[in-house]
C-alpha cells in the first residue's frame, strides 16, 4: 500500500512577524465585520513581501531564465518526498552532498533538509547571518 501524507509547512502571518533586516513590516487589516452587519469581510496586507514566513523560492529567484511558480501547474509541486535530518549542522555550516551518502533516492521527487532552524522562527536569531 502506498502511504501518502500532506504536510502543511506554512506559518501564520501576523502583524508581529519579524521581517528581513531592512525590510518593511507587514500590516494586516480587516475591513468589514459580518458581526456588525457588513455584507463581507476583506483582509488587506500592506507591506506584504513574498519572503515573509513560508514561501517557495523557484529558480527565477536566483537564476536568469529560471521558472516561476506561476509557470508550473500546482501538481508539479506535489510528489513523493523524503526528509533528511540535518539538525546536527551548526548555524552557518555548509550542508554538503555528504548528507546524501547512503540515501536511496529511488522514486523520490522532493528532498526536505530539516535543519531545526524553524525553532528560531519569531526570535532574534531567525535570520542568522543573513
Amino acid at each position: 500500500m502506498l502511504y501518502k501524507e500532506v504536510v502543511d509547512l506554512s506559518w501564520k502571518y501576523t502583524n508581529h512577524m519579524l521581517v528581513f533586516p531592512g525590510g518593511v513590516p507587514m500590516k494586516i487589516r480587516k475591513n468589514g465585520d459580518l458581526g456588525k452587519g457588513d455584507p463581507c469581510e476583506i483582509t488587506t496586507m500592506d507591506g506584504f513581501c513574498i519572503h515573509f514566513g513560508t514561501h517557495l523560492d523557484c529558480p527565477s529567484h536566483m537564476l536568469t531564465g529560471g521558472f516561476r511558480a506561476e509557470d508550473k501547474e500546482i501538481a508539479f509541486f506535489v510528489g513523493r518526498g523524503r526528509v533528511l535530518d540535518c539538525s546536527h549542522y551548526r548555524a552557518g555550516e555548509v550542508i554538503g552532498q555528504e548528507v546524501l551518502k547512503g540515501q536511496s533516492l529511488e522514486g523520490i521527487e522532493f528532498l526536505l533538509f530539516y535543519t531545526g532552524w524553524s525553532k528560531k522562527f519569531g526570535t532574534k536569531e531567525q535570520y542568522g547571518r543573513f
